[in-house]
């Protein structure tokens, strides 16, 4: 093992809490101070999508099992549901 990562994705203002992966493994998450989730895609170390709507840290993201919707969760006492292609939050 050389201890060198595979992947660097850079983008956040500040710490991030929390990342996960789509079931596919084709995209990444990530959730920081900034209050900001992230869609990365992995393929190609790349920004997809950034959504906002918190107004504090965000402690945890997921995805739903088919991929096509995000969870997150933050510090703003808040979870929200996003659709993974337009990045709006909305019902469930």
């Amino acid at each position: 093992e050389t201890g060198i990562p595979g992947l660097v994705l850079r983008g956040h203002d500040g710490e991030v809490n929390c990342v996960a992966w789509t079931p596919d493994g084709s995209q990444v998450l990530s959730g920081g101070v900034d209050s900001a989730v992230r869609v990365w895609d992995a393929r190609v170390s790349m920004l997809d999508a950034e959504v906002q709507g918190h107004t504090d840290t965000v402690n945890s993201v997921a995805w739903s099992p088919d991929g096509s919707q995000i969870a997150s969760g933050s510090r703003d006492k808040m979870v929200k549901v996003w659709d993974a292609k337009s990045g709006t939050a909305g019902p469930v």
